[in-house]
């Protein structure tokens, strides 16, 4: 038996990426960036009990330009121990926030990441 095993810990974890760009390649200004992380922050931190955001660097093959896109990511994550419909009812939550990203920073989709299953969600909500 390690010396973790009587801790306390939260068994569950979301991570929301906030990209960081518009259009597939124009760069979204850093501070707007910042705003949009604020605000998934402050909504997992309501949910979730506390957020914690990493800024990160994205890399992903874009085919419609047949190059390789860079991007400074925001990476915000939470990490909760919850079951059942009220846990249904916050990532309802969580995924209505990624459509809205989805359409407003005309992304192809937005990535949040559930108990280690990576999750693309589009600007029709798939």
């Amino acid at each position: 038996m390690n010396k973790f095993s009587g801790a306390f810990k939260l068994d569950r974890k979301v991570v929301f990426t906030v990209p960081g760009t518009v259009d597939v390649k124009e760069v979204l200004d850093p501070a707007v960036q910042d705003k949009y992380g604020a605000q998934v922050a402050l909504l997992f931190s309501q949910l979730f009990g506390g957020a914690t955001v990493v800024e990160g660097k994205g890399h992903y093959y874009s085919s419609d330009l047949s190059e390789n896109v860079e991007e400074r990511v925001l990476l915000i994550s939470s990490s909760f121990s919850a079951c059942g419909a009220a846990l249904d009812d916050k990532l309802d939550q969580v995924h209505h926030l990624a459509v809205n990203y989805c359409r407003v920073l005309t992304q192809e989709c937005i990535a949040v990441e559930i108990d280690g299953d990576l999750h693309f969600v589009s600007p029709e909500g798939n």
